[in-house]
């Protein structure tokens, strides 16, 4: 079964909601430790303004390309979501790769490529665009 197939079957609204709601539960958790490296990386502010494209874009196709972006600037060119011909805004470099593991904006980053991976895979814009506010209020947690 296709994963898309596998997503409508399953509720895929009442599944984006619960996923994003567990995910910005916990990135809102981390927000009392704000770490210095999101403020300093590249890849990482890269990430946020491709989040930032995301939700200002008015179709699937657009919003999709850049939550890749995202994926691509926070894995890096080894990471497992990495897709060049998807376009590649960091040249190949990772927010991943300078980040702590486990570090506060780790965890904001690993919860971002979770939920753009859902958002790559949906068919309607609406709730695409509700996936693409999440990743960004998610990599942007802390930083008021």
């Amino acid at each position: 079964m296709s994963i898309q197939n596998r997503f409508h079957r399953t509720g895929l609204p009442a599944r984006v909601l619960a996923i994003t709601a567990v995910l910005v539960f916990s990135s809102a958790l981390l927000a009392a430790a704000p770490g210095k490296a999101m403020k300093g990386s590249r890849p990482y502010m890269t990430a946020i303004a491709h989040a930032r494209f995301a939700v200002n874009s008015t179709t699937v196709k657009m919003i999709q390309m850049h939550l890749h972006h995202v994926m691509n600037c926070l894995e890096g060119k080894h990471g497992e979501d990495f897709d060049l011909a998807a376009g590649n805004p960091c040249d190949g470099h990772g927010a991943l790769e300078t980040l702590k593991k486990g570090s506060p904006d780790w965890i904001r980053a690993e919860n971002a490529i979770k939920l753009a991976r859902i958002g790559e895979h949906l068919r309607d814009e609406k709730p695409d665009h509700y996936v693409a506010e999440a990743v960004l209020a998610i990599l942007t947690e802390g930083m008021h």
